[in-house]
């Protein structure tokens, strides 16, 4: 029993020991994201480059042309890096504007398809209607076409009286 109580000491100290190490390290790094941070505007580097070379005087020439370039570098880096992310931001931006456009002709596209498909069944009892009417006008036709020529055989068959008028 005081083994394992023992052991539980020693993993919970484990345990302690492992969480204090995890939140050293989140520490460390969100210190270097506030550095970073600091020194993200170009002239601020520029700046702190002079400040460094104006108070140590131990620096040869070699060492101060290496600082400024790295210090002009570190700066086009950032000028660079601001640079993508203002394009990646409109990019986005364009992304979200392109999609919202797509969604709104995808939508139009189906309201066309629906109005294109009851056209389409308009347009076929229309001409079911017609063929219809058609037939109908047809078949009358063919029917006064009979009965005028019944009318025509009658006359035919009736002589007419010619009414023939003198001159005296």
């Amino acid at each position: 029993m005081v083994k394992e109580k023992n052991l539980k000491q020693e993993e919970s100290k484990k345990d302690n020991e492992k969480q204090a190490i995890e939140q050293q390290q989140r520490i460390k790094q969100r210190i270097k994201q506030l550095q970073k941070e600091k020194y993200s505007d170009v002239q601020k580097i520029n700046n702190r480059v002079d400040q460094l070379l104006n108070e140590n005087d131990s620096f040869n020439d070699e060492d101060t042309i290496f600082i400024k370039m790295l210090g002009d570098g570190w700066g086009e880096h950032l000028t660079s890096l601001n640079k993508l992310k203002i394009d990646n931001e409109k990019l986005t931006r364009t992304n979200l504007q392109q999609k919202k456009k797509s969604e709104t002709l995808s939508t139009l596209c189906k309201q066309l398809q629906k109005v294109n498909k009851d056209l389409k069944g308009k347009i076929d009892d229309m001409k079911v209607s017609l063929d219809e009417g058609l037939k109908d006008v047809q078949s009358k036709i063919s029917i006064y076409e009979e009965e005028n020529e019944r009318i025509l055989e009658e006359n035919k068959k009736t002589p007419r009286s010619t009414t023939t008028s003198s001159r005296v």
